[in-house]
């Protein structure tokens, strides 16, 4: 087996001249020697001759977004972080009308959702927004950058997929993100510009522009990076031991620019006829990006079922502690559903996520006889309710005149 570990992996383009001025990627790897690989080593002990087993991995995602302009464009909307979510979810799972439908392509059967419940067991969307100057990524690696941007804002590596939203990257922005696989960095950090997608119907896409050219404006980036947070090395990494997937045809050199039109054949390695730029961990332009291979699967679920630094992510203990059961009914709530309610049973507090919240919306609880034991008015998109002093049974919400069943523990 081809030993590898990967430490942290970057995206960052430079320009250069072909005919026409245009960013052509170029990247690079740092690696640390190891005596075994995890994934590797995985492999071996579980005997997997296949990529998925029908089990499917979520992972909570929280996003940082920092920023010294509260009002300016990278403060940007949770509508694009939503969008982003979603552009993930279709991606490693194929979903229909996704850009990985390819023959060649394969579900990972890996999802993502935003957190519901933070480090502390308050309530959260998974967007926290801090106003900080350590909002500036201008040095790639840089120790002090990199631990005054973690100091504003971090949430335990072992329970949540962190992704700092930045408003400047390095090389002028031209640094698209970067990520890191285990260790005490785990996490993603990407420019504002390359989030979420041109077709999300959000309002206010401009700062889609930010960057001179509209090659990178359908949220692939995040999937490129996460693909890396994973344990997935760039496809054209070198001809031996290249990216430790043969299904993907060995490449040395730089990466393929639009999409496979122009050297299509560039870098490829002796043995190889067509080099595979439709991978997501290629710098295709994000129109042409459509598949994970299935060791590419493999190697990601490896990660999840055997390094420790990643285990927890995906077990159903976390799954609740961070709101994937709230997330789930979230993802699916009607706009026409006036609100959600969480923990359910619960013991003392019941949460309300308002979906379409004003300040005249109210609640009550109701009794199974039908009496009103409790009311009020919202005071927030997210409000918190004591219910410490009830008996144990089962009782009504009752928002805005809908009632939601909850049981008291």
């Amino acid at each position: 087996m081809r030993k590898l570990a990967l430490n942290y992996l970057l995206l960052f383009f430079t320009t250069s001249i072909f005919a026409q001025t245009r960013d052509i990627a170029k990247c690079g790897n740092e690696f640390t020697p190891a005596t075994t690989d995890q994934v590797d080593q995985a492999l071996l002990i579980n005997n997997r001759t296949s990529a998925t087993t029908g089990t499917i991995y979520r992972i909570p995602v929280v996003f940082h977004v920092l920023t010294d302009q509260p009002t300016g464009v990278s403060n940007i909307s949770d509508c694009i972080i939503q969008n982003q979510v979603a552009i993930l979810n279709n991606c490693f799972r194929r979903k229909s009308g996704a850009p990985n439908t390819n023959a060649a392509g394969a579900d990972a059967e890996i999802e993502f959702y935003l957190a519901r419940i933070n480090p502390t067991g308050g309530a959260t969307n998974g967007i926290n927004r801090v106003t900080t100057s350590s909002c500036n990524y201008t040095t790639v690696n840089s120790t002090s950058q990199l631990s005054a941007i973690r100091t504003a804002a971090q949430w335990p590596t072992n329970k949540y997929l962190n992704i700092w939203v930045l408003k400047t990257m390095p090389n002028n922005n031209t640094v698209r993100g970067q990520a890191w696989y285990s260790g005490t960095n785990m996490g993603i950090f990407v420019h504002y510009s390359y989030l979420g997608s041109k077709n999300s119907g959000c309002s206010n896409l401009s700062y889609l522009d930010i960057t001179g050219f509209q090659a990178y404006d359908l949220g692939m980036t995040v999937v490129h990076e996460v693909g890396h947070y994973l344990n997935l090395l760039h496809t054209f990494e070198n001809c031996s031991p290249g990216d430790g997937c043969s299904d993907t045809p060995p490449v040395s050199g730089f990466p393929n620019p639009f999409c496979g039109t122009n050297n299509n054949t560039r870098g490829l390695c002796s043995g190889a006829t067509s080099r595979q730029w439709q991978n997501y961990l290629d710098y295709t332009d994000d129109a042409c990006m459509d598949r994970f291979t299935a060791c590419q699967v493999l190697r990601m679920r490896s990660v999840l079922e055997t390094n420790t630094q990643y285990t927890n992510l995906v077990t159903q203990t976390n799954f609740i502690a961070t709101g994937g059961d709230i997330a789930t009914s979230v993802n699916d709530l009607s706009k026409n559903e006036k609100a959600f309610i969480y923990p359910n049973p619960t013991k003392n507090i019941i949460r309300i996520q308002w979906n379409n919240y004003t300040p005249s919306s109210e609640y009550a609880v109701i009794g199974i006889d039908g009496s009103i034991l409790l009311k009020g008015k919202a005071t927030g998109m997210w409000q918190e309710i004591n219910v410490s002093w009830l008996k144990p049974g089962a009782y009504a919400l009752r928002i805005d005149g809908k009632n939601y069943k909850f049981i008291k523990e």
